[in-house]
């Protein structure tokens, strides 16, 4: 436990540092950036660590970089998102398809291992890997997920330090975030593509449609997120609700989880219905602020 901990508070250390390495170089800051990790690449012997090292970097340079340019939250999530999910899935299917090595199957080992050792029943034991072995048919939506997950919790550390350290604009919160509104297409599309392509004739082409509509749902919930936190502020509410009834349902067990699944596609219905109805009236144009 100690070293994860310690980890992530060099993880911490390495986005701050990267951040305000960004605000005063700017794009000049990318070839520190590349030699650092140049060396953490050459000391270790293997590069398949690129991904995990560049993280911080990516998350500390694009942020130093959104708030230099008083760039919006959404600019900031969408832009390391994609970076790191790019990054990351280019690695993992490099190393599947070219090396032959799958990290999906050696975290399956590592799992069966550890339900041996707990004495996990059988019958549980299989649900368990059952729906870890369905799970690789998204893992493209996984590592969109993690990496969009990866931005949010940098972003405050980013925000805190270069406002108190360089006077930095405050941007509009997350209750201000909103996509383009063209986006609706890719969900509709991954949509059409999922139910008109059997997956028994077209498995991968299917599986890409669910893939493309879990990922355009994803951005619609955090726009259904924003939309409540919006509202909330609005009437004096306090914000932190949203956490606490989230967190709550998953103390419900087998209840909880299917009221947290509920909530989250009403969540991302709301956010996908305020691109006509407009909840916060913010009349944009574009679903990116500068």
């Amino acid at each position: 436990m100690a070293s994860y901990i310690a980890a992530a508070l060099i993880g911490i250390l390495i986005i701050v540092g990267a951040a305000c390495l960004s605000w005063r170089l700017e794009w000049k800051s990318l070839l520190i950036f590349i030699a650092l990790i140049s060396l953490a690449v050459i000391y270790s012997g293997h590069a398949g660590v690129i991904p995990v090292v560049s993280m911080p970097f990516i998350l500390g340079g694009v942020g130093g970089l959104s708030f230099k340019k008083e760039k919006s939250v959404e600019f900031y999530l969408i832009t390391t998102t994609a970076i790191l999910a790019v990054l990351t899935a280019g690695f993992f299917y490099y190393y599947l398809l070219i090396e032959k090595i799958n990290f999906f199957e050696m975290q399956r080992g590592v799992i069966a291992k550890s339900l041996d050792e707990a004495q996990v029943p059988a019958d549980l034991r299989g649900q368990w890997l059952e729906a870890f072995d369905s799970s690789k048919y998204i893992v493209p939506f996984g590592v969109v997920a993690n990496s969009l997950a990866l931005a949010a919790i940098a972003y405050p550390f980013i925000k805190n330090v270069l406002i108190r350290l360089f006077g930095a604009h405050k941007p509009a919160g997350v209750e201000y975030f909103r996509i383009n509104e063209y986006f609706i297409f890719a969900m509709m599309s991954g949509m059409a593509v999922y139910l008109l392509f059997d997956k028994g004739d077209y498995e991968l082409v299917h599986f890409a449609g669910l893939n493309m509509l879990l990922i355009a749902a994803l951005f619609y919930f955090i726009q259904g997120l924003a939309v409540v936190k919006f509202l909330l502020l609005r009437r004096g509410k306090p914000t932190f609700i949203i956490v606490l009834i989230f967190v709550g349902l998953l103390f419900f067990g087998y209840i909880g989880l299917w009221a947290l699944l509920f909530l989250s596609v009403l969540l991302t219905g709301l956010g996908a219905l305020d691109l006509w109805a407009d909840f916060r009236k913010l009349a944009k144009n574009d679903g990116i602020k500068s």
